[in-house]
């Protein structure tokens, strides 16, 4: 189980961004939206930890283009993780 220290990173900025919008009457309805973001990471991460780990990037890092600026940096860090797997199984298939 190897879970990107960006992943990490990006899921607790978007926990922060979701509380701040809950805690603003006035934006408290996008916090839905950032609610959803941070299930998706999470649903991403929890994927990754049980060994789907292609799925969970995937999930992982479709969640967090939501939330373009900053959700680029958990997207690029699954984007990145994707990438190795991608390249592991062409290692396989060469030694096969």
């Amino acid at each position: 189980m190897k879970i990107n220290a960006g992943m990490i990173i990006a899921v607790v900025i978007h926990i922060f961004i979701t509380l701040l919008l809950f805690s603003d009457p006035d934006k408290s309805q996008i916090g839905f939206l950032g609610l959803a973001v941070v299930i998706g990471n999470i649903l991403g991460i929890l994927l990754v930890a049980i060994g789907k780990k292609e799925a969970g990037y995937k999930t992982f890092m479709i969640s967090s283009f939501v939330l373009v600026p900053i959700g680029l940096i958990g997207a690029k860090s699954a984007r990145k993780e994707l990438d190795e797997i991608k390249n592991e199984k062409f290692k396989d298939s060469l030694e096969d």
